[in-house]
């Protein structure tokens, strides 16, 4: 159930400080809350919610792997896992069954239990909808904001990426040399987002 953990410690993607107290204090005061990642992946969000967890035992998955894990998922919550995060994913599954038993264990459990439901923009409505009419106005929907000044260590995860520039395909570091990396400070939460 690490999986997705793993995944996002090999991006190696770190936030600064303040950057993380912008999500935390989005998060801290609900037990159950709805983000909405910039642009059209939840990799971004994810990782920072995910730095902002380090010290927290805490689970993060995409809704299949909710689906298929869904029994040991609900255990590990009640016994050992403080908070939940979920991201959207490509489930075209009925959800409703099951946010509605995320939202009974929620309100079960004790205050230091959380849920955190992670969406890209462009997300799957039925999910969004299945949600908001399992949790009422208990789920307060949020948006996290993502600049790449946000983003203090970045390796060579972004230098790495491909991208179509003049017709041809390259390496985003054959085109932005590492002295002028401040150029990708101009980059938006969707650009960036892109590149995940």
């Amino acid at each position: 159930m690490d999986q997705r953990k793993s995944e996002l410690d090999i991006l190696s993607i770190k936030y600064k400080q303040s950057a993380i107290t912008d999500i935390q204090q989005l998060i801290e005061p609900h037990r159950a809350v709805l983000i909405f990642a910039p642009g059209r992946s939840t990799i971004l969000t994810a990782a920072k919610i995910h730095q902002m967890l380090s010290a927290a035992k805490h689970m993060i998955m995409n809704l299949q792997q909710l689906i298929r894990y869904k029994i040991e998922v609900m255990l590990a919550w009640k016994s050992k896992i403080a908070v939940l995060v979920l991201e959207s994913g490509g489930s075209t599954e009925n959800l409703q069954d099951v946010f509605n038993e995320i939202s009974i264990t929620l309100n079960e459990c004790n205050v230091g239990k959380k849920l955190i439901f992670i969406a890209h923009r462009m997300c799957n409505t039925e999910n969004i909808s299945a949600l908001r009419s399992a949790f009422g106005k208990k789920l307060p929907e949020e948006y996290d904001d993502c600049k790449f000044t946000d983003i203090t260590e970045y390796t060579t995860f972004f230098r790495e990426k491909k991208v179509i520039f003049k017709g041809l395909e390259l390496l985003i570091k054959d085109i932005v040399k590492e002295r002028d990396i401040g150029i990708l400070n101009a980059l938006d939460g969707n650009s960036i987002s892109l590149s995940c």
